[in-house]
Formats: structure tokens, C-alpha cells, sequence
């Protein structure tokens, strides 16, 4: 009964508020911290002179320039002046309940590679997605491209019309700078610019689990193989920060990524190394080396139900282990070559920040 009163009353306040106040302020989150897309146009419209508050989590508190906590009472009494709410994942992380009035954009936080929501079994059984779909709140979802969007609206049973493909935000950085040496240089903390190739190792997040074997032979190898003038970084999912942990105990040269913005760790990693992880195709971008490390492709590919492009063909340009990993390319030198990968003309739109705001605007 006093939840009801409470929704009442504020459904009040929010309809009149929002009748009397100027509708101007933009909202943005990601779950796991200031970074991803959110945070890529937050700057932007910041630069617009445009009225902007990042939302955080109580896990993740953020230090960016405006800040507020997600289903807070400031929160709840600012909503009625906002005029669209940029979320990475789902709206809930802003606030349990956000009125219909307020436009909701997913920017996503990456390019599906593995297939998901309504087009796996196993994310239809893990959120239970034939009971309710919980997609639908979103009234646009920003795709990277043109090529990219028939799968986002699949896998989140869109309609069309809500599916938008305006581009990646968070790769707008990675197009300006990303050959600039010198500007990647200029951002490496000075720890790391004793070391003449610094290695990045950034595996896709496995729902079945299991993964920690992988990623001991990525690091055994290099623990055996590299110079003492290489640094393997180890990017992993939040989920798999304790295994992480224990892989780094005491290697030689092996660190845990120390930045909340994968972006940074892209813009100094010499080369990467990945699986099925869509950081693969930001990477692209800048035209240096990619190896693939994929020993459970076959049951990976059946647990998630296939993938939404042909694996080989998509990742041209890449070199692929499936089946075990060369400890040699540790001791290959890392050249001015610049390395072709045909998927980023397509997969990719230019200047992405601009073109969602100039729709949303």
C-alpha cells in the first residue's frame, strides 16, 4: 500500500516538474565503471556545452567530472529534466524504474561476433527471455554499422525502426589517434615505456567457465619465451579478476591491466591477442598485429549457437591458433608493417559521438 502512495505521489511531482523545468540533461552509464561508449559521448556532449551527469553504481564509483549515484533520491528528483538516458547495458543500473517519458539509447558495448539474447539457448535460459523481454524498454540501440544491425535487432527482438546504425562512440579515439605515435606514447604511464613491445591478452568472458587453462598456457608461454624487454598485459573480465590474480602471482613480466578503459590498453598494446572477444574489432582499427588463440572454437561455437559472422572469413588479417599456440611470435619483431583487416571498413562507423548527437539532440 505505501509503495503504491510512494509511485503515486512521485508520478505527480515528475509530470508537473517536468511541465515546469527545462528538459535539458542527458544521463549516462556502464555498469562496470566511467569507460565504454557512455563514456566516449558523455565527453562529447560535455564538449557541446550540453547538460550532462554520469550514473554510478555503488560497486563502481567514478571519478568523471559530473557524477551521480543510480537510484538515488537526487537521481529520482533530476529525472523529470531528462531529455535521454545513454545506457551500455541495461537501464536498471541508472534506476529500477525510469518513466516512459525519458528516451532510453543502448549504445551497446561492443559488435556481436558470438550470437546472443534471443538468438542463443543459452542466454534464454540463463535471463529467461521467453517469459519477458527485457529488451524492449530500450526505445533505440545504437549498432556500429549498417552490416551490424539486423543481428542487434535479432538477438534483442526489435522492431527496426528502434535499431539505429549510428556507430561505436568509443572508437571515435581510436580512428583520430590511434596512429598518432606519439600521442600513444604520451599516454603510457612510465612503467611501461622502458619495455620495447608490450603485448595485450584480452579473452571474451565464458559463460560455462573453464577458461582459466587458457589463459595459463597464454602466459606459460610467455613467461618461457619472451625478452626480458616485453610486458604481457592481462585484460579480463571483471568475473575473472581472482583467477587473474592467481595467474600473475610471481610471472615474470605479466600484469593485470591497471586502467578502467579498455581503449587506453588498445591505444599502448603493441599487439594483441584474443578469441572471440568483439575488442578484436576495435583493434582493427589501428593496424597492428592480432593473433587468435582458439582451442575451444568447436564447443564454444555450439555452446553460444554459432556466430553472427563466418569466423575465418571476418577475421582476415589476424593470425589464428586453434589448436595450440606458437611461443615463437613472443620473440617476432613487432615492425612499421601495417596490417590489413578488410572487416573494419564495414563493420565500422566514422565519428560515431556526432552522428548520435545530432539525432538525439
Amino acid at each position: 500500500m505505501f509503495r503504491k502512495l510512494r509511485r503515486f505521489i512521485y508520478n505527480i511531482y515528475f509530470k508537473m516538474a517536468r511541465h515546469l523545468l527545462p528538459v535539458n540533461i542527458y544521463l549516462f552509464n556502464s555498469p562496470y565503471g566511467y569507460h565504454d561508449n557512455a563514456k566516449y559521448l558523455m565527453a562529447y556532449f560535455y564538449e557541446k556545452n550540453e547538460k550532462v551527469y554520469w550514473v554510478s553504481t555503488e560497486k563502481y564509483i567514478d571519478e568523471s567530472r559530473r557524477s551521480i549515484m543510480s537510484n538515488s533520491f537526487i537521481l529520482k528528483l533530476l529525472l523529470p529534466r531528462v531529455k535521454v538516458c545513454f545506457i551500455t547495458h541495461g537501464y536498471q543500473n541508472v534506476c529500477k524504474s525510469i518513466p516512459s517519458a525519458i528516451t532510453i539509447v543502448n549504445l551497446w558495448h561492443g559488435i556481436a561476433l558470438k550470437k546472443m539474447g534471443y538468438d542463443s539457448m543459452l542466454d534464454i535460459k540463463k535471463f529467461n527471455l521467453r517469459e519477458k523481454n527485457p529488451y524492449l524498454r530500450n526505445d533505440y540501440l545504437i549498432s556500429s554499422s549498417g552490416v551490424t544491425k539486423r543481428d542487434m535487432q535479432s538477438c534483442m527482438d526489435l522492431y527496426p525502426r528502434k535499431v539505429l546504425a549510428l556507430g561505436q562512440p568509443r572508437t571515435d579515439i581510436l580512428f583520430e589517434k590511434g596512429k598518432d605515435k606519439v600521442y600513444c606514447q604520451s599516454i603510457k604511464s612510465d612503467a611501461f615505456k622502458s619495455y620495447n613491445t608490450i603485448f595485450l591478452y584480452a579473452p571474451t568472458f565464458r559463460d560455462s567457465g573453464g577458461s582459466e587453462h587458457i589463459y595459463r598456457q597464454i602466459v606459460d608461454s610467455f613467461v618461457s619465451y619472451a625478452s626480458d624487454n616485453s610486458l604481457l598485459i592481462l585484460r579480463l573480465h571483471p568475473e575473472d579478476k581472482s583467477a587473474g590474480e592467481a595467474l600473475v602471482d610471481g610471472a615474470r613480466n605479466v600484469m593485470l591491466s591497471i586502467t578502467l578503459d579498455p581503449i587506453q590498453d588498445l591505444l599502448i598494446a603493441d599487439v594483441l591477442i584474443s578469441d572471440y572477444s568483439s575488442i578484436i574489432f576495435d583493434f582493427m582499427i589501428l593496424e597492428r598485429p592480432i593473433y587468435l588463440f582458439t582451442p575451444d572454437y568447436s564447443s564454444y561455437m555450439s555452446d553460444r549457437s554459432g556466430f553472427y559472422f563466418d569466423y575465418d572469413d571476418i577475421m582476415k588479417g589476424t593470425v589464428m591458433y586453434k589448436n595450440v599456440f606458437d611461443s615463437q611470435l613472443w620473440c617476432s619483431p613487432v615492425n612499421e608493417k601495417r596490417h590489413i583487416y578488410p572487416a573494419v571498413n564495414s563493420l565500422h562507423n566514422k565519428k560515431s559521438s556526432a552522428s548520435v548527437y545530432n539525432y538525439f539532440h
